[in-house]
Order: C-alpha cells, then structure tokens, then sequence
C-alpha cells in the first residue's frame, strides 16, 4: 500500500505496478492521519474520484517543453484530449470498497423546452458493503460544428449513497451549455442541431452505457 500526500497530480510509474494499491490523499490537513487510517483499515469506505488526469509521461502534456511552453490542443484541454493509452489514471476515477452497476439508461427533454436535458438511470449497489456511487454523464461530439470537438466531455454527475444489494433511480439535469459551443464571434452560446450521443461513465474513458437524443 502507498499513500501519496502531493499538492498537484504526480506520475506513478514505474512504481504502481509493484504494489498491491495506492491511495491518493492530496492534502488532508491536521486530521490527515485519522482520515487515511479510517479508510486504510475500513472504517470508511472510499468515494472520492480524481479531478484531473494521471498521465504515463511527463511529456504527454501540453506545454511541458522547458523553454517555452506550446499549447496546441484547441479545444481538447485537459482530459478532454487524452486517450486510453496515454494514462494509467483518467479523469473520474475512483474505486470503492464496493461495486456499482449502472443501466436502464434514458435521455431526453421535457416537452416543448429543449434548455435542459436530463438523463435517467439506474444505479445499483451490487457488493455487500455501503457506499456512494457517482455516475458521471459525458457528452460525445457535437453535430455539424467545424472544429473537431472531445468525443466525450462531462456534462454533469451525480452522488448516490446505498447500502448493499439496494436500487435507486436517478436523474441527472445537463444544463444546454453542455453540449453548446461558445461563438466569439457573436459573442454567444451556439447548440448546433443534430443526433448528440450520450455516455454514463465511471470515469472520462470508461463508458458503460450510451444513449442518443436530437437537439432541436
């Protein structure tokens, strides 16, 4: 077990390989120790899901170079523009004492108001301790746009405590932003029409289910 305490993400390798687990705590403040030791030993059962990318090498990242720092990645910043085979952590991961199924997955709008898009699925706690699950929603490319967009990016998510074997419906609102383009030339949100994929994720590269809607 290896517990990394880092301000900022750190690489893993080649060390993550030649042990059995890793927890990353960030910076827990003066009760560090107890929260660590709580979750080490099972008291608490874990949750928490990483806000940003641990990539395999350094060089993967934009702007790395030491002289002057280059950032060629338009509009895939961030996860946005990283692939299965570039990292060992992707954005949104998390693991937990537990297991979590999700399915049933459906989207769509309300009638007559294309502004708020909600998604619904199932989650099920299928280990045999409590736990919060959090399903994340990621849109794919958006329609008739120029510009290449993520094939996934997040749109929204959702925190869900059950305990073991127990069920619960869930619905997930994606504001229109989420799958709008910002045009700066007229100085406005865009939402280009056509078919949208949509994905319930466990974290920016492992979708377990989709759907698709049209945006009108």
């Amino acid at each position: 077990m290896v517990v990394v305490e880092t301000g900022a993400v750190s690489r893993v390798r080649p060390w993550i390989g030649r042990v059995e687990s890793a927890v990353q705590a960030w910076y827990p403040g003066q009760e560090q120790g107890r929260a660590i030791a709580d979750v080490l030993y099972g008291r608490v059962n874990p949750s928490g899901h990483l806000p940003a990318t641990i990539v395999r090498r350094a060089q993967q990242v934009p702007g790395t170079p030491t002289e002057r720092a280059v950032f060629r990645e338009g509009v895939r910043v961030g996860y946005r523009g990283f692939s299965r085979s570039q990292v060992d952590f992707a954005f949104g991961h998390g693991l937990s004492y537990t297991r979590f199924r999700f399915d049933r997955m459906r989207a769509g709008f309300s009638r007559g108001d294309q502004r708020v898009l909600r998604v619904r699925l199932r989650v099920t706690n299928v280990g045999n301790r409590s736990g919060a699950a959090v399903p994340q929603i990621y849109v794919g490319r958006l329609p008739t746009v120029r510009v290449r967009t993520a094939p996934r990016q997040l749109a929204g998510f959702a925190r869900v405590d059950l305990r073991s074997g127990r069920s619960r419906q869930v619905t997930v609102r994606v504001p229109r932003e989420a799958y709008s383009f910002w045009d700066s030339g007229r100085d406005r949100w865009v939402t280009p029409r056509g078919r949208l994929r949509i994905f319930v994720g466990r974290d920016a590269l492992t979708p377990v289910a989709s759907t698709t809607v049209r945006v009108r």
